[in-house]
């Protein structure tokens, strides 16, 4: 030890060996420190990890939902439109049906009306009719006329 006394200062080893000892013990309560924070930092990404892909899947069922709910809603819609076509198909063929039916009963009621009375009264209602069908052929030549202006065709203006 005598080796020690001669060439070293005893108060400057004393200074070096303590502040190593505060180095290592700094560095150790860091090391815990950021240990701590560490561990505390992965379960608080797991956690946010865990919501991330809960959110996403229940994101992901509400809009599946939402698609299956559109396709029925639209299903349901196509269905109803489909047999509001028919009806409304068939009512223009009653309308039709019912139209002509008025028609001839018109002819009819007219016909008889033409028959209780006098021959020249036959005879003025007969002109009376060839004149409406003269009116009525000049209407579908006109109709014709500008179905043709229009570069359109149909059978029966040929």
């Amino acid at each position: 030890m005598k080796f020690l006394t001669k060439d070293v200062n005893k108060s400057l080893l004393i200074l070096v060996i303590f502040f190593l000892i505060l180095f290592i013990v700094f560095t150790a309560y860091y090391e815990n420190s950021l240990r701590i924070l560490l561990n505390r930092y992965n379960k608080d990404q797991e956690i946010f990890g865990e919501l991330t892909a809960n959110a996403v899947i229940e994101e992901l069922n509400r809009t599946s939902n939402l698609k299956e709910n559109a396709q029925k809603y639209k299903e349901y819609l196509e269905n109803r439109y489909s047999e509001l076509s028919i009806m409304n198909e068939n009512l223009k063929n009653e309308k039709d049906n019912l139209k002509d039916e008025l028609g001839l009963i018109k002819s009819s009621i007219e016909y008889q009306k033409a028959k209780e009375i006098r021959p020249t009264q036959q005879f003025l209602l007969y002109q009376i009719k060839v004149e409406e069908i003269g009116k009525l052929k000049k209407k579908i030549d006109a109709l014709c006329l500008s179905l043709k202006n229009n570069n359109l065709s149909e059978k029966e203006c040929n």
